[in-house]
């Protein structure tokens, strides 16, 4: 079929063929008409597909069959001998051959008998060879295989089609071939047909669209062809009696199946993908969509466009405009809106379809027939609106416009899905409706349209005419205390004309760059009010600005996105916007220099440098979120807005993050800082894991914050200075360690103790304070710290004291492990000194024997349940609060100075616990962990050492 093509005669019209007589009776001759109609009809589609391509670009559709045809390893494609090839009912003309033997030196054509072809058809699907066709259109090709192909013969017919699509690419053509099994298809498995099918099951629409758009490149013709319009509902029988009465060859033909009882839910499931295209591709997509919805208002009798081109052809139609795929297209809505008495859809259909041709108009050299059939067009349908004449004369637009276009799409796609969901509920089963493609999709639309005080309103149509603002003015306003900023349009006479008003300065500018009102030539007058900022840091701001939307994905969010909660994928943070941290310092001119140069802890007096952070956060369903962030708690809040589910743990997707600050003498160290901060961060919460939850310490200003995971979401908790240790004595529920900004002193006190400790392990350090006193802190297996200041009389009885206890514990919990068995019962007990040298610390470990003193007295505490007393045991005596009442502790530290051999006083120490969690302030047997039982000593002892 490609290589010289005759151009039929236009102009004259042809009989008309009903093909069934009066008495049933089916012509053979008129058979052959209307195949002969059809050939011609591909023809001239094929030529115009041709005349469309550039020069360099004719050959691939020149060479396209015979490139099936044959393997040669000259030619383009070429995998082995083995692969399928030959096309039924195809033979390569002269010319074919000669452009073969130009591309490929040394080809030689063999024409050979073959008893089975690889391949039943070709057909090229879409807009190629009709007027919708533009210069960088993807061309989809349906490669019909022999149902008889093995699997590995299928894998090299896929491996030379992919090959094909490489060498296509060279010469500038994006291609996608897609392996078709037309028995497969016609008995409904699911196929992907093309790059525009949506993946759920739209068996007979997408037939449909075949049917209107396919061009018959080579091969078996589709018998499709040779059922009459009037016999569409009955397609089987009449398909099998032209096979049974022998009217046709079964392998001339090829049977994709025929367009009757079209299921309600295949509407459903197309309109519902338009409609996910039309939020990226709007033009395009919402033609299709006002398609689908002219069938779903005529169903279940819907009249199809593919059946509307067949009824033309029977009846004699030979102008190839009028059987133009998407002409036909034109007419069935146009038809379809003047119906329904709906004239601004109607010119919302025109100005989409315009908008498609325009594109060719734009672009060509010299009038071709495109551009006759568009004038004529045009001509029928004056007076036309002015926004649809604006965007045929090419002329640029401002946001005004551009808005006024965005809510005019955007109110017909919202009509659109109410029409759908009106329609699903009439006609489609609960069951069918309710499933995962329409979820997602309704998570797009609400992504997308959805308006928030916090979001960005996103431009979701990037409209080549709209032109940038040549002068625009950014002025602060505060009304009734309330602080805003105002962009306006600065005309030649200086007045000032509204464009949009705004409570943030970044969400201004952001929504003015993603919008494309302020491009890189656009002149920025600032009147700015009480803020501090400058019409410099403004042109910093903007460009950080732009660059972040340079970077964002090009390509629309997948579908697939939306199957999942929204993650961050990129962020900006604009530290001090318009704020000066050094202000104080440089209005006296001083230029402050320190020692402690941590932007979060500067100088002598401690100072947090940021003061107001400004957020611009993108995520994966393609959401711009705006925030607001002031002092070191909203830098805290921030952060954790940032760490999601996706940033904790081994398999860690960190947001591309930028950090910038313009407004101080010290503004490239803040953003740096925060820059660094963020890393840090990161690191520390890739070791979140299941039974690993670390906690991360950080100090701004005089204060310290600890980021940690709470039921699966980052927080972070302020403590005053004084309160840190209190804060890190709380109980965890697994295994917790704790990490400290490098910013502090690794060699302090606290990151010293938490350096070594371990999962599993209680660790013990203590340190001596002159000659009778000692600091002990004991991380205990969860990575709670327990600290007490006790008197010192001996390193080993205090030591000792507390390892007894722990061993102790540990073994009496061990013995109830069948009812604890989330618990570890066995872990291992360190003991360290710690000494200070200078301004640092350092730490020894020290050995504590086994062995227990002879003169130590045991010293056991039980909360008996049934009696609801306490009973102390010190060795075989023991004293109950039942008894001793109110001088129970009294009591027994009496009895214990007597006991003692010694005549040195030293503390009593505790060297058992055995009481129910409650008392030790857990909230169940499972949250127990060694700090509750420390923390108890500490308050028994501190009644027997009174």
């Amino acid at each position: 079929m490609v290589g010289s093509v005759k151009k039929p005669v236009q102009g004259r019209h042809l009989k008309c063929i009903s093909l069934v007589g009066p008495n049933g009776d089916i012509s053979k001759k008129d058979l052959k008409v209307v195949k002969q109609r059809f050939l011609n009809l591909h023809k001239l589609k094929m030529q115009r597909a041709i005349d469309a391509v550039t020069p360099r670009q004719k050959i691939f559709l020149e060479l396209l069959p015979l490139l099936f045809h044959v393997n040669h390893p000259v030619l383009p494609g070429y995998v082995s001998s083995e692969t399928p090839a030959g096309i039924a009912d195809y033979s390569p003309d002269k010319l074919s051959i000669d452009k073969a033997k130009k591309l490929g030196k040394g080809f030689v054509y063999s024409k050979r008998a073959k008893r089975a072809f690889g391949i039943e058809s070709i057909f090229l699907m879409g807009s190629v060879g009709s007027i919708a066709y533009v210069k960088d259109s993807d061309m989809d090709l349906w490669l019909c295989y022999a149902p008889t192909l093995s699997t590995s013969a299928l894998a090299l017919l896929q491996e030379k089609a992919s090959s094909i699509e490489k060498w296509a690419t060279t010469l500038g053509l994006e291609v996608h071939f897609f392996l078709m099994n037309a028995e497969k298809f016609k008995q409904g498995e699911a196929t992907p047909l093309s790059s525009e099918s949506s993946g759920s099951t739209q068996h007979h629409l997408l037939l449909e669209e075949f049917y209107r758009t396919a061009l018959y490149v080579a091969g078996r013709y589709p018998v499709w062809w040779l059922v009459p319009p009037t016999e569409e509902n009955n397609y089987q029988v009449f398909v099998d009696n032209l096979l049974k009465q022998r009217f046709i060859d079964q392998h001339d033909v090829i049977d994709f199946g025929g367009l009757e009882k079209v299921p309600a839910e295949e509407f459903l499931g197309a309109s519902f993908w338009h409609l996910y295209k039309a939020i990226d591709s709007p033009y395009k997509s919402l033609l299709k969509l006002m398609l689908m919805e002219s069938y779903v208002d005529q169903y279940p009798s819907s009249h199809w466009a593919a059946l509307l081109m067949k009824e033309r052809v029977y009846a004699g139609e030979s102008d190839a405009n009028k059987l133009d795929a998407y002409l036909i297209l034109y007419d069935v809505l146009e038809a379809y809106f003047i119906g329904r008495d709906e004239p601004e859809r109607l010119n919302l259909m025109r100005y989409c379809f315009f908008s498609k041709l325009n594109e060719h108009a734009r672009i060509a050299a010299t009038p071709d027939w495109r551009q006759r059939v568009f004038s004529d067009m045009l001509a029928k349908c004056q007076p036309l609106p002015d926004y649809i004449k604006h965007s045929l004369d090419n002329k640029g637009w401002n946001i005004s416009q551009a808005q006024q276009e965005k809510q005019r799409l955007t109110h017909e796609l919202t009509y659109s899905y109410r029409l759908l969901v009106k329609f699903a509920k009439q006609r489609v089963e609960k069951s069918r409706r309710d499933n995962e493609e329409f979820l997602l999709l309704g998570r797009k639309l609400n992504a997308t349209f959805e308006k928030r005080p916090s979001k960005l309103e996103r431009s979701t149509i990037k409209h080549t005419l709209l032109q940038p603002e040549t002068k625009v003015v950014l002025t602060q306003v505060v009304k009734n205390t309330q602080t805003s900023w105002l962009l306006n349009r600065l005309g030649e006479g200086r007045d000032e004309q509204f464009i949009r008003q705004a409570p943030s300065l970044i969400g201004l500018l952001a929504w003015s760059v993603d919008n494309g009102v302020v491009g890189s030539r656009t002149k920025v007058a600032l009147n700015p009010g009480a803020s501090q900022i400058s019409s410099r840091e403004v042109a910093q701001t903007l460009h950080s600005i732009q660059s972040f939307f340079d970077a964002l994905p090009k390509k629309p969010v997948h579908l697939k996105a939306y199957c999942h909660e929204s993650v961050v994928t990129d962020v900006l943070l604009v530290i001090n916007s318009g704020l000066d941290s050094m202000s104080s310092f440089t209005e006296k001119g001083v230029n402050l220099t320190s020692e402690r140069s941590d932007a979060l802890s500067f100088g002598s007096q401690r100072r947090n440098l940021v003061y107001t952070v400004d957020m611009l956060l993108r995520n994966s369903w393609n959401e711009v979120i705006i925030g607001k962030y002031e002092s070191a708690t909203g830098l805290m809040n921030c952060f954790c807005d940032i760490f999601d589910h996706k940033t904790l743990g081994p398999a860690q997707v960190l947001p591309r993050l930028v950090s910038a600050s313009y407004n101080s003498p010290r503004a490239m160290s803040v953003a740096k800082r925060i820059q660094a901060l963020f890393k840090e961060v990161a690191i520390v919460f890739r070791q979140y894991a299941h039974g690993v939850s670390p906690r991360f310490v950080i100090q701004l200003a005089r204060s310290f914050y600890i980021m940690q995971v709470n039921d699966g979401k980052m927080t972070a908790t302020g403590v005053a200075e004084n309160h840190l240790f209190e804060e890190l004595a709380r109980p965890q529920p697994v295994f917790s360690p704790v990490y400290f900004d490098n910013k502090i002193d690794p060699k302090g006190l606290l990151p010293v103790i938490y350096r070594h400790h371990k999962a599993g392990h209680t660790n013990l350090y203590y340190s001596q304070l002159g000659d009778n006193k000692a600091q002990v802190y004991i991380l205990d297996e969860n990575g709670s710290m327990f600290f007490d200041e006790q008197t010192f009389v001996y390193e080993t009885s205090l030591l000792q004291s507390y390892r007894v206890l722990i061993d102790s514990v540990f073994h009496r919990r061990g013995l109830g492990a069948e009812q604890l068995s989330s618990t570890a019962f066995d872990a291992e007990i360190m003991c360290y000194k710690l000494e200070k040298i200078g301004q640092h610390w350092g730490h020894k470990h020290v050995f504590v024997s086994d062995k227990v003193e002879p003169d130590m007295i045991n010293v056991r505490v039980v909360y008996d349940e049934q009696t609801k007393g306490t009973y102390i045991y010190c060795n075989d005596q023991v004293f109950s609060s039942l008894e001793q009442g109110d001088q129970l502790y009294s009591s027994v530290s009496r009895f214990i100075v007597q006991a003692r051999k010694s005549a040195e006083k030293y503390p009593i120490y505790i060297t058992d616990i055995d009481v129910p969690y409650y008392e030790l302030g857990a909230s169940s047997d499972d949250a127990l962990q060694m700090v509750h039982y420390l923390n108890y000593k500490q308050r028994i002892e501190k009644k027997l050492n009174v």
